[in-house]
């Protein structure tokens, strides 16, 4: 119902005045039209949706799909997503794709994220690309399993890819693997590729990827957005079988216009392809 509400040019509101389970039922995600304009601003007023099973076939598969406008003051409790196409769609709990988005005080625990074919699918479960957005105050608990084997995978345990955005006091408690030759996956952020901030965030949990990939890493596996700032964050994860351009808390900052790191930290068991590069990194 939610879905037949939206309209292109406008901005439908809607707000949750209950908890919700939806066990036993298939959810369909509310926007996968990418060609128009259907905004959609939905509170949650601090109530839960318990067990979300995403269609495995649906394009955007997440709860809200393809996502222009604000999600907020939300818990997804036990939700899960499996994705089978084989196609390059993006994939996630929250919003597959937020663009020009607001995403605050929003919640996952217990989520499963797994992409089961060889595709190119970026995933993250708060969003798999967001660009022009803002997220705020936001934690992830879960695990994330992809078998993509790509180029530019773009895979992170809360977000995929990373484009003229705000991400401020996210945290994330997910153990990533990686079960092909991929490259750009991480713990926390796939990538950034335009100018970004990442302020007062922190990620656990491990990240296990093939030796044969590239660019991998606990927190953030590429960055290449010019003037981008990492500042205030930390990363307390096992990070292991990674091949080159790999570390325990960025895999590679490539950009040659002033990306600033300030005050970041790693704490866990680094391993590499590399027997040279084997053991604990700071």
């Amino acid at each position: 119902a939610m879905s037949s509400q939206l309209e292109a040019g406008y901005t439908k509101y809607f707000e949750l005045l209950a908890d919700i389970d939806l066990q036993g039922e298939a959810w369909a995600p509310i926007n996968t039209d990418a060609t128009a304009f259907k905004g959609m601003n939905f509170e949650g007023n601090n109530h839960k949706i318990s067990n979300l099973t995403v269609s495995s076939s649906a394009d955007y598969a997440s709860f809200a799909g393809h996502l222009t406008g604000r999600i907020a003051n939300i818990t997804f409790e036990n939700p899960k997503v499996e994705y089978t196409q084989s196609k390059n769609m993006q994939v996630a709990v929250v919003a597959a794709v937020a663009n020009d988005a607001v995403i605050e005080n929003v919640n996952i625990t217990g989520g499963v994220l797994n992409v089961t074919q060889s595709q190119t699918s970026p995933a993250g479960f708060i969003a798999a690309q967001v660009t022009g957005s803002t997220v705020s105050n936001c934690s992830v608990a879960g695990t994330l399993r992809h078998a993509g084997a790509a180029a530019e995978l773009n895979v992170g345990g809360a977000f995929g890819q990373v484009n003229s955005s705000a991400i401020s006091n996210c945290t994330g408690a997910v153990d990533v693997t990686i079960t092909a030759a991929s490259r750009v996956v991480s713990g926390f952020i796939g990538s950034i590729r335009s100018e970004s901030s990442v302020i007062d965030c922190s990620s656990t949990g491990k990240l296990v990827a093939s030796a044969e990939g590239r660019y991998s890493g606990g927190f953030i596996a590429y960055v290449a957005g010019a003037n981008s700032v990492l500042k205030n964050c930390t990363c307390k994860a096992d990070v292991s079988g990674m091949g080159d351009n790999s570390g325990g808390m960025f895999g590679s900052i490539r950009s040659s216009k002033g990306v600033r790191v300030e005050n970041c930290h790693y704490e866990g068991n680094f391993t590499t392809a590399d027997a040279s590069r084997k053991g604990s990194q700071g």
